[in-house]
C-alpha cells in the first residue's frame, strides 16, 4: 500500500510541475526576449526596430522589412495607437504580458491605412460580473473593431510591413515612423 501512495504522489507532483512549466515559462521567456530587443525603449512610445532586432522578434522577417512596436503600459488608463501605414500588406498584432496575442489586424481586414486603435485594460471577473454595461454600449457605438482589451497593465503592439525591395525600406520606414502611441485621448 505504501508503494502505491508514493507512485501516486510522484505522478501528481510531476503533473503539478508540468502544469506550472506550461503556464509560467512561456511568459517569462517572452518578457526576457522582449527586454533584450527593446532595451532603452520607453513605455508608450512607438519605435521602428533595426533589422537584427526585428528578425529576433518576428520570425520570417527579412532585413528589408519594417517592424515597429509600442510597449504598452496601461497603468495610467487608456492608450491610443495612431497608425499611418503604407498601402501595401501590413499586420498589427497586440500581445499581452505573457506573449499571447489578444488582437490582430491586417490591411485587408481594416480597409484603411490611417486609423486609431484604443487599448484598455481588460476587466477582471468581478468587474464583468458587477459592471453596469456603460462602457460596452459606448464601444459598440464607436466601432468595436478599433478597440482591444489587454489582460494586465502591460502589452506589446507590433506592426510588420514586409518590403520586397530593400531600396524601398527607407521610404516605408519614414511612413511607419509617423505612427504614435498616445496616452489619454486620441
Amino acid at each position: 500500500m505504501g508503494r502505491v501512495f508514493w507512485i501516486i504522489t510522484a505522478a501528481l507532483l510531476g503533473l503539478a510541475v508540468h502544469i506550472s512549466y506550461v503556464l509560467f515559462v512561456p511568459g517569462i521567456a517572452f518578457e526576457k526576449k522582449l527586454a533584450t530587443i527593446t532595451q532603452g525603449q520607453q513605455d508608450n512610445d512607438f519605435a521602428v526596430l533595426d533589422p537584427a532586432a526585428q528578425s529576433a522578434l518576428v520570425q520570417g522577417a527579412s532585413a528589408a522589412d519594417v517592424v515597429g512596436l509600442c510597449k504598452l503600459n496601461l497603468s495610467s488608463g487608456k492608450l491610443f495607437l495612431n497608425a499611418d501605414l503604407p498601402s501595401t500588406y501590413w499586420t498589427l498584432t497586440v500581445y499581452d504580458s505573457t506573449g499571447q496575442p489578444v488582437y490582430a489586424l491586417t490591411d485587408a481586414q481594416s480597409g484603411a491605412h490611417q486609423f486609431t486603435v484604443d487599448f484598455s485594460k481588460a476587466k477582471g471577473f468581478i468587474e464583468q460580473l458587477f459592471g453596469n454595461g456603460e462602457q460596452e454600449d459606448q464601444l459598440v457605438g464607436d466601432n468595436l473593431g478599433w478597440h482591444a482589451e489587454v489582460g494586465g497593465q502591460r502589452g506589446l503592439a507590433v506592426i510588420w510591413v514586409p518590403v520586397a525591395d530593400p531600396l524601398l525600406r527607407p521610404s516605408v520606414m519614414a511612413l511607419v515612423n509617423k505612427t504614435k502611441c498616445v496616452p489619454g485621448t486620441p
